[in-house]
């Protein structure tokens, strides 16, 4: 009687263990299936902290080095900048405007840290991105209907060397500015003329679009912005 009680004891403590591990493993498990990092390296710098960040080729994942562990995490929702996460949000890196912010275990333990070297990385007279007038042509949006401009051809939007960029919608134009970093990309400062817009304008949904962009890829006569959840298409204009 008393080894059965002893083993069933036993039994219970290796069950309980290996039920910890598995869910410790899972809820911090940060490793994307696949991902190819770029050789570029960027280091963010406070007084007495640094990370060391590479991101993917696609900018879907960043590898943050934080005194001497790295953590993979898979691009997130951000209304602005560039922000990875774990899927519980415990393991967080943000950078915005070549600032970054690093949150582990759900305490912020990196935060103000300025990216070392160029303020932002501008794009140069190379970038497919200039020289070029973009028209926007749908919206799609996951698990959501396709979204396009009631009017076709009637937003466009232009990239100018210094990180400014223009827009004209259905009713005011915008503009702002942008930074770069890879694939990356986010809009910042963004204004717009303050004529009133008659009937049904789109110019408040494009806008808040560009707010939630995050990364660009240029094939052809092509520009995808890739926002968190949902894909903007735009073409190049005659």
């Amino acid at each position: 009687m008393k080894n059965s009680v002893l083993w069933m004891v036993g039994a219970v403590v290796v069950i309980a263990v290996g039920a910890w591990f598995y869910m410790s493993k899972t809820s911090t498990d940060t490793t994307p299936a696949v991902a190819t990092y770029t050789e570029e390296r960027f280091r963010f710098l406070t007084d007495n902290q640094d990370l060391v960040v590479q991101y993917s080729a696609d900018g879907d994942f960043a590898k943050v080095n934080y005194r001497g562990t790295n953590y993979e995490l898979p691009v997130a929702i951000s209304a602005s900048g560039a922000r990875y996460a774990n899927a519980d949000e415990t393991i967080v890196f943000w950078e915005h405007q070549g600032e970054a912010m690093f949150e582990l275990n759900g305490e912020v333990v990196v935060e103000g840290a300025k990216r070392e070297g160029a303020e932002v990385k501008k794009a140069d007279a190379s970038s497919p991105l200039l020289n070029t007038v973009w028209s926007w042509d749908e919206t799609t949006y996951d698990g959501e209907p396709t979204i396009m401009p009631k009017e076709a051809k009637s937003f466009f939007i232009s990239f100018k060397e210094g990180n400014q960029f223009s827009a004209t919608t259905d009713c005011n134009n915008l503009m702002g500015n942008y930074a770069v970093v890879n694939q990356n990309i986010d809009f910042t400062d963004v204004a717009s003329t303050k004529m009133a817009c008659e009937g049904e304008s789109q110019e408040a949904a494009f806008a808040e679009m560009l707010d939630k962009v995050s990364t660009f890829e240029v094939e052809g006569t092509t520009l995808t912005l890739g926002l968190v959840e949902g894909v903007m298409t735009l073409s190049k204009a005659n």
